[in-house]
């Protein structure tokens, strides 16, 4: 549905630009889906390997364009969270990048992007708009930095069920 699909497309986006890849001798900086089944996993992996992780996930919405034959989200609101171990993150085995630095990066790929489908159709109206960003308290030891943004979109497929195992959202194999 509209939540999933946005939240998908932008991990997609963040996952493939190089600065989140990673090059060389530059370490990755994951992006996970929020709703991911390996989501406690994929976390830990990416805090205790890198020192830095993001996580993408929805916050909610207002339905709007009430006429439409499909529920539409006017906007759509969502966060990429960035959770930092200082010490790992900025020792010589992390990425080196801190916590608010990515948020920023983040907001910087996001401003106006337009998520797509995996077909390459988009998924809304308009463009990503940005909200706010701020730091926020996490555990002990975890510097966390919140990017709010908004996306307008409707529901765009019937209700099927989904494998939410693979990293992205797909329908279960058959």
């Amino acid at each position: 549905m509209t939540l999933t699909q946005v939240q998908q497309a932008v991990v997609r986006y963040l996952s493939d630009d190089p600065f989140f890849r990673g090059t060389g001798a530059e370490k990755e900086i994951p992006v996970i889906a929020g709703n991911d089944k390996s989501l406690e996993s994929r976390v830990k992996t990416g805090m205790g390997r890198f020192g830095i992780c993001v996580i993408v996930y929805p916050l909610g919405g207002d339905f709007g364009a009430h006429s439409a034959s499909t529920p539409y989200l006017s906007p759509g609101r969502y966060n990429c969270r960035v959770r930092e171990n200082i010490t790992l993150n900025r020792g010589s085995g992390g990425s080196g990048q801190p916590a608010d630095y990515v948020a920023e990066v983040c907001a910087l790929l996001l401003q106006h992007h337009k998520p797509t489908a995996e077909d390459g159709k988009a998924l809304g109206g308009g463009g990503i708009v940005l909200k706010s960003i701020a730091a926020d308290e996490d555990e002990p030891g975890i510097s966390a930095w919140n990017l709010v943004w908004e996306y307008a979109a409707g529901v765009s497929h019937d209700p099927v069920r989904l494998n939410f195992a693979s990293g992205t959202a797909s329908p279960p194999p058959p």
